[in-house]
């Protein structure tokens, strides 16, 4: 008889823990189990392939609830792992609407001219990139996003870097936010006051926030914003400086007084790359 108990313990015990496989059993213990009302309405996808700490990191080995949930990701931020998810979708085409690759590389796309958002995700904390986003530093421009806008954005962040192999030899990346000239440039001087722009070669410059911010202004993440839905261009951008009300007649923007030569100065110096190509 004991042995027939003891067998029969042995079963329930193996189903139990064939059934929570995708889940880690400490996570458990204060997170329902696997039958849960919780657990079944936080997750509206299927789940076998992935454990508790796969979707939201934290400490599975321990029941101490500060080392459970050290750098723990919750509930809002981690529909990263499944691409198809409507809060990926809608995350990524509000990074496109953003342009946020003019700046950063995301999914292994975008310019160097800031952070590598690629790196975040095995130690970024989403309330530190929510705070980042509303906060921005530096020359990152104020979307004035919604906090569900932004919880969309951490969701594209994190499936970029989970999805993306970063070289471990990659030499790391120099930023500069100030520009390494005193002599005050073209830009500075001819548009500045309004605008702003973060560059390879001098830093960030010019300090208005009146103007929307140029970085990679002729680039391919730039939104294309210059007449009926076009990409900048040299030629469109030497037009516009010369008189924007030829291209869009009821901007409030006054033409610059500025030479041919210089003009094609300020362009080389702010936007190199794409002149030279």
């Amino acid at each position: 008889m004991g042995i027939r108990l003891v067998l029969l313990i042995s079963i329930m015990i193996l189903a139990l823990v064939t059934d929570c496989m995708a889940v880690t059993n400490n996570c458990l213990r204060c997170h329902e189990n696997c039958h849960g009302i919780v657990y079944a309405q936080h997750h509206a996808v299927p789940v076998a392939e992935f454990s508790c700490v796969d979707c939201h990191r934290g400490n599975s080995l321990t029941q101490r609830r500060e080392l459970a949930h050290y750098r723990i990701i919750g509930a809002d931020y981690a529909w990263y792992r499944y691409a198809d998810s409507k809060v990926v979708k809608a995350g990524e085409k509000r990074v496109d609407t953003l342009a946020c690759r003019r700046c950063h590389v995301l999914a292994a796309k975008g310019n160097n001219l800031a952070t590598n958002l690629d790196r975040l995700y095995p130690q970024g904390v989403p309330r530190e990139l929510v705070e980042a986003i509303r906060v921005p530093a530096f020359f990152m421009p104020d979307f004035s996003l919604s906090h569900a806008d932004s919880v969309t954005v951490v969701n594209v962040i994190f499936a970029a870097g989970v999805a993306t192999k970063q070289a471990t030899l990659e030499p790391p990346l120099v930023i500069h936010f100030e520009s390494s000239s005193a002599e005050e440039n073209l830009f500075d001087k001819h548009c500045g006051r309004c605008h702003r722009v973060l560059t390879a070669q001098h830093g960030g410059i010019g300090v208005g926030d009146v103007g929307p911010n140029l970085s990679d202004l002729l680039g391919e993440f730039y939104p294309k914003t210059y007449k009926d839905d076009q990409p900048w261009t040299v030629d469109g951008l030497k037009k516009w400086i010369k008189n924007p009300r030829s291209v869009r007649p009821l901007t409030r923007m006054m033409p610059v007084v500025i030479g041919d030569e210089d003009t094609m100065k300020l362009i080389n110096e702010t936007w190199p790359l794409k002149v030279k190509e």
